[in-house]
Protein backbone atom coordinates (compact mmCIF):
# COMPACT_ATOMS: atom_id res chain seq x y z
CA UNK A 1 0.00 0.00 0.00
CA UNK A 2 2.50 2.41 0.87
CA UNK A 3 4.42 2.22 -2.49
CA UNK A 4 1.31 2.65 -4.57
CA UNK A 5 0.44 5.22 -2.22
CA UNK A 6 3.46 7.19 -2.33
CA UNK A 7 3.45 6.78 -6.34
CA UNK A 8 0.24 8.82 -6.72
CA UNK A 9 0.91 11.39 -4.43
CA UNK A 10 4.63 11.78 -5.86
CA UNK A 11 2.89 11.73 -9.65
CA UNK A 12 0.63 14.09 -8.50
CA UNK A 13 3.46 16.62 -7.13
CA UNK A 14 5.17 16.47 -10.60
CA UNK A 15 2.13 16.82 -12.44
CA UNK A 16 1.03 20.29 -10.57
CA UNK A 17 5.09 21.26 -11.44
CA UNK A 18 4.86 20.20 -15.28
CA UNK A 19 1.21 19.81 -16.28
CA UNK A 20 3.06 16.59 -17.53
CA UNK A 21 -0.08 14.27 -18.85
CA UNK A 22 2.59 10.91 -18.44
CA UNK A 23 2.38 12.16 -14.31
CA UNK A 24 -1.48 12.70 -13.95
CA UNK A 25 -2.15 8.97 -15.51
CA UNK A 26 0.51 7.33 -13.41
CA UNK A 27 -1.82 9.34 -10.17
CA UNK A 28 -4.80 7.92 -11.74
CA UNK A 29 -3.07 4.54 -12.34
CA UNK A 30 -2.38 4.52 -8.82
CA UNK A 31 -5.71 5.63 -7.49
CA UNK A 32 -7.40 2.67 -9.02
CA UNK A 33 -4.95 0.34 -7.36
CA UNK A 34 -6.22 1.45 -3.98
CA UNK A 35 -9.94 1.61 -5.15
CA UNK A 36 -9.72 -2.59 -6.43
CA UNK A 37 -7.68 -3.28 -2.41
CA UNK A 38 -10.64 -0.83 -0.99
CA UNK A 39 -13.57 -2.71 -2.34
CA UNK A 40 -11.58 -6.03 -1.56
CA UNK A 41 -12.16 -4.60 1.80
CA UNK A 42 -8.33 -4.14 2.60
CA UNK A 43 -8.88 -2.24 6.11
CA UNK A 44 -5.44 -0.04 5.58
CA UNK A 45 -6.58 1.04 1.43
CA UNK A 46 -9.54 3.10 2.37
CA UNK A 47 -7.49 5.80 4.51
CA UNK A 48 -4.88 5.97 1.65
CA UNK A 49 -7.45 6.17 -0.80
CA UNK A 50 -9.34 9.16 0.83
CA UNK A 51 -6.17 10.97 0.50
CA UNK A 52 -5.49 10.40 -2.62
CA UNK A 53 -8.23 11.43 -4.11
CA UNK A 54 -8.17 14.33 -1.89
CA UNK A 55 -5.16 15.15 -4.26
CA UNK A 56 -6.62 14.41 -7.56
CA UNK A 57 -9.52 16.86 -6.86
CA UNK A 58 -7.09 19.58 -5.88
CA UNK A 59 -5.16 19.24 -9.11
CA UNK A 60 -8.21 21.00 -10.84
CA UNK A 61 -9.90 23.13 -8.38
CA UNK A 62 -13.16 23.64 -10.90
CA UNK A 63 -14.87 23.94 -7.54
CA UNK A 64 -13.76 24.91 -4.40
CA UNK A 65 -16.82 23.71 -2.27
CA UNK A 66 -15.95 20.06 -3.51
CA UNK A 67 -12.39 19.95 -2.78
CA UNK A 68 -12.58 21.22 0.90
CA UNK A 69 -15.75 18.39 0.88
CA UNK A 70 -13.08 15.56 -0.17
CA UNK A 71 -10.18 16.87 1.48
CA UNK A 72 -12.90 16.81 4.85
CA UNK A 73 -13.86 13.37 3.76
CA UNK A 74 -10.06 12.34 3.84
CA UNK A 75 -9.46 13.71 7.64
CA UNK A 76 -12.38 12.28 8.40
CA UNK A 77 -11.15 8.84 7.73
CA UNK A 78 -8.27 9.27 8.71
CA UNK A 79 -9.39 9.79 12.26
CA UNK A 80 -11.81 7.45 11.61
CA UNK A 81 -9.00 4.61 11.35
CA UNK A 82 -6.54 6.53 13.94
CA UNK A 83 -4.01 7.49 11.63
CA UNK A 84 -2.47 10.87 12.55
CA UNK A 85 0.28 10.83 10.28
CA UNK A 86 -1.93 10.71 7.38
CA UNK A 87 -4.69 13.03 9.44
CA UNK A 88 -1.69 15.23 9.61
CA UNK A 89 -0.43 15.12 6.27
CA UNK A 90 -4.22 15.81 4.56
CA UNK A 91 -4.60 18.74 6.68
CA UNK A 92 -1.11 20.19 5.50
CA UNK A 93 -2.18 19.20 1.75
CA UNK A 94 -5.14 20.97 1.94
CA UNK A 95 -3.76 24.00 3.54
CA UNK A 96 -0.92 23.97 0.14
CA UNK A 97 -3.94 23.37 -2.04
CA UNK A 98 -6.54 26.02 -0.34
CA UNK A 99 -3.21 28.48 -0.20
CA UNK A 100 -2.57 28.22 -4.09
CA UNK A 101 -6.25 29.08 -4.59
CA UNK A 102 -6.38 31.69 -3.10
CA UNK A 103 -8.28 31.01 -0.23
CA UNK A 104 -6.02 31.91 2.63
CA UNK A 105 -8.77 31.97 5.27
CA UNK A 106 -9.67 28.47 4.27
CA UNK A 107 -5.90 27.34 4.29
CA UNK A 108 -4.84 28.72 7.70
CA UNK A 109 -7.93 26.66 9.11
CA UNK A 110 -6.18 23.35 7.80
CA UNK A 111 -3.01 24.75 8.55
CA UNK A 112 -3.31 24.97 12.11
CA UNK A 113 -5.27 21.48 12.27
CA UNK A 114 -1.81 20.01 10.53
CA UNK A 115 0.00 21.76 12.75
CA UNK A 116 -1.97 20.03 16.15
CA UNK A 117 -1.91 16.56 14.07
CA UNK A 118 1.73 16.43 14.13
CA UNK A 119 2.61 17.71 17.48
CA UNK A 120 0.04 16.53 19.49
CA UNK A 121 -1.80 13.27 17.70
CA UNK A 122 1.66 12.05 16.04
CA UNK A 123 4.45 12.96 18.09
CA UNK A 124 6.26 15.00 15.40
CA UNK A 125 7.71 18.31 16.71
CA UNK A 126 10.54 18.61 13.96
CA UNK A 127 7.84 18.87 11.25
CA UNK A 128 4.76 20.96 13.47
CA UNK A 129 8.27 23.39 13.43
CA UNK A 130 9.19 23.23 10.29
CA UNK A 131 5.38 24.36 8.99
CA UNK A 132 5.87 27.07 11.30
CA UNK A 133 9.10 28.79 9.46
CA UNK A 134 7.06 27.52 6.12
CA UNK A 135 4.22 29.87 6.84
CA UNK A 136 5.95 32.75 8.82
CA UNK A 137 3.75 32.08 12.12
Amino acid sequence: LPVIFYTAMISSARYRETRSRKHIRQARASRKKLETLSSSENPNATPYLRVVEAEEYSLKPDDPTKVRNVFDRAIQTQIDHGFAHLEALVNERACDSFSRFGYQHVALRYLDAAKLAYRDKWGATMKYKWLISKYDE
